[in-house]
């Protein structure tokens, strides 16, 4: 069924914790690396017009981000969970 807004706030809530929990992360700031570390994640800093975008690459077999080469740290970090999120959530 379709999820209400405070439903999928709380179900990203959730997925957040359980990756800091799995990494042993218990304060700020999260390393990016449990994110980039990933087998089937590769990380690109490309010129793009936006901050960044993901895709599946099937002859690599992994998912791809393409973050903004030109963005402050602080918006890579950003760019890069959040198009995670947009991985974990694909076809749901």
């Amino acid at each position: 069924h379709q999820l209400t807004w405070p439903q999928a706030l709380r179900v990203a809530e959730l997925h957040a914790n359980r990756l800091l929990e799995l990494n042993n992360v218990r304060s700020g700031p999260t390393p990016l690396e449990i994110i980039t570390s990933l087998p089937k994640i590769c990380v690109r800093y490309v010129d793009q017009p936006v901050a960044g975008a993901s895709f599946w690459d099937p002859r690599s077999r992994r998912w791809v981000i393409h973050v903004n080469r030109y963005d402050s740290r602080t918006r890579k970090r950003f760019t890069i969970a959040h198009e995670y999120k947009h991985i974990i959530d694909h076809g749901a």
